[in-house]
C-alpha cells in the first residue's frame, strides 16, 4: 500500500551498506536512507517470488527487451548477408 501514514521502525544497517546508500545520496539519486531502504523492500517484495527465468520473460516483454531482441535480430541478418 503506497501513501498513508507511515509506521516507524529501527534496523541497524551495517557499515558497508551504509557507505553505498549515503554515496546513492550524495549522488542525488534519492534524497534519504529512508527512500532508498523504501524502495529496496518494495522491490524485493513485488519480485521475490518470481523465478530467473520469469524475470527474464519479463524483460524480454518490456520495450527494452524487445530493443534488445530487434538488435540481435538485425545483427544475425547482416551476418547472412
Amino acid at each position: 500500500m503506497k501513501g498513508g501514514k507511515k509506521v516507524a521502525t529501527g534496523y541497524r544497517i551495517p557499515p558497508d551498506v551504509t557507505k553505498k546508500i549515503d554515496a546513492i545520496i550524495l549522488a542525488k539519486e534519492y534524497s534519504n536512507r529512508a527512500e532508498i531502504i523504501t524502495t529496496a523492500l518494495r522491490f524485493w517484495l513485488d519480485n521475490r517470488d518470481k523465478t530467473p527465468k520469469d524475470q527474464i520473460i519479463e524483460w524480454l516483454k518490456s520495450d527494452e527487451g524487445e530493443q534488445y531482441i530487434e538488435t540481435v535480430m538485425n545483427r544475425i541478418a547482416a551476418k547472412k548477408k
